[in-house]
């Protein structure tokens, strides 16, 4: 069966529109991770994650560089769908922020470890709007390096 060529450049067409919307949602910054980064930048010595967002969320789980996917599904306790779209397997130069609501993701970036580096950060269960405070705390390289805030945990 032979397709005609205006299908053919309809499907054409269609899949090049859905590769720049995929390839714009992967490129476009988190208003959140933005905020956050300002925020390190500005020299703030206390990042409290509930001031940066403006959405509901019970938990914020964080992953270091190259987690698994097999991880981060047993951690929040489902298959996450957006595993494929972060950056988080195959570069050291971004952590994953998710923050979920019940059961349900309500939004997740790739943060820059150069604006506020999460690494090391991981905690069971995730954490609440209340544990969601961290220091920033600047290493002689100037690396802004972020620490859970005691009695915040």
């Amino acid at each position: 069966m032979r397709v005609s060529n205006r299908i053919q450049g309809v499907i054409r067409g269609t899949a090049v529109v859905l590769a720049g919307v995929m390839l714009a949602g992967c490129a476009a910054r988190s208003k959140v991770s933005k905020e956050i980064g300002r925020r390190v930048r500005a020299g703030d010595e206390e990042i409290e994650i509930a001031k940066c967002t403006k959405f509901a969320w019970d938990h914020l789980y964080i992953f270091a560089p190259y987690t698994a996917s097999a991880h981060i599904d047993e951690a929040l306790g489902f298959d996450w769908k957006g595993y494929p779209y972060s950056r988080i397997e195959m570069s050291d130069t971004v952590c994953l922020l998710i923050f979920e609501k019940g059961d349900t993701v309500v939004h997740w970036f790739d943060h820059p470890r150069g604006e506020g580096d999460f690494a090391g950060l991981a905690k069971e269960g995730g954490y609440t709007k209340a544990e969601a405070r961290f220091t920033v705390e600047r290493g002689e390289d100037g690396f802004p390096r972020l620490r859970v805030i005691v009695g915040s945990e």
